[in-house]
């Protein structure tokens, strides 16, 4: 892989990390996942229900996917990168 292609992936998984770590972030997105689990348990109907599991679940995998970029900088780093892996462990916060 070239020197280009190893600086590219760190700067993504970097900007995971300051997306993940944002207060911003994390605030809205507690926010919107309290949203949906309380309209899921509101809801009467299956269909609705499936809607806001649906949504619910939108908000873990948009977690997941920016924890996964940083999780995968980390690994490729073979822990060695002292940024990368103070961004992982307050992202694990």
């Amino acid at each position: 892989m070239d020197e280009r292609t190893v600086t590219e992936r760190r700067d993504r998984a970097m900007e995971a990390a300051r997306i993940l770590n944002s207060p911003v972030f994390r605030a809205a997105m507690d926010a919107m996942d309290a949203q949906y689990v309380a309209a899921w348990r509101a809801a009467r109907e299956q269909e609705e229900r499936e809607h806001w599991w649906r949504m619910q679940n939108c908000v873990a995998v948009l977690r997941r996917e920016l924890f996964r970029e940083l999780q995968g900088a980390d690994l490729r780093s073979g822990g060695k990168d002292g940024e990368i892996r103070a961004a992982l462990e307050e992202a694990k916060a």
